[in-house]
């Protein structure tokens, strides 16, 4: 179960994060027998419950090169999707040690989701652009959207709206239907600007 609300993460713990992430993933490269354990200790006081994503991009390209979603606690969470990265995933192959210095990477660590509620003008109203992130769940259908895809691509509150339902394989005026679940959900999303350098929030 995760907090209501997860405490406030500044860009000087992003940098441990992120350089945590990076200690993981050239470990697990250098040694099979690598133990989460040890970079555990280093991040050892960050004990709360998260859900976080973690994303590794090609510089300067930014095309994505890897991505792995984890759920506990946070420094458990970042060791192990550190590992799955390094370790490769079905689509994505193990991270080599020549390229890991090339690579840029990004954390996001999500708030709680909280379900919007039923009725076309309470959803939209509910929706904070800029702010909230949307989920969309109906049967076997899922789909996410950003913070910051509704700001990127100019869209409106039922812009929005319509681009997360159709970002779940449905139509984009699904987001009416009160059998469809809407969440919204806050983030702090970190990157680094260039591999191993400065980072940024956003």
């Amino acid at each position: 179960m995760l907090c209501d609300s997860l405490p406030a993460y500044t860009v000087d713990d992003a940098g441990l994060l992120i350089k945590g992430i990076r200690n993981a993933i050239e470990l697990q490269i250098i040694s099979p027998r690598f133990r989460p354990e040890i970079i555990e200790e280093q991040l050892q006081k960050y004990g709360s419950n998260a859900r976080i994503q973690v994303r590794l991009f090609h510089h300067p390209t930014n095309t994505q090169r890897a991505f792995c979603a984890r759920e506990g606690v946070l420094r458990k969470a970042i060791s192990s999707a550190a590992s799955a990265i390094a370790a490769g995933q079905p689509g994505q192959p193990p991270i080599s040690a020549k390229e890991l210095p090339e690579l840029l990477v990004e954390i996001s660590i999500f708030d709680d989701e909280v379900a919007l509620p039923d009725g076309a003008v309470g959803r939209r109203n509910a929706v904070v652009l800029g702010k909230d992130g949307l989920k969309v769940e109906y049967g076997m259908h899922s789909g996410m959207l950003m913070p910051s895809y509704p700001v990127r691509n100019g869209l409106s509150k039922t812009g929005f709206l319509e681009a997360a339902c159709e970002s779940a394989g449905l139509g984009k005026d699904y987001w009416k239907q009160p059998k469809v679940r809407i969440y919204k959900f806050g983030v702090q999303r970190f990157i680094e600007e260039t591999p191993n350098g400065r980072i940024t929030t956003g």
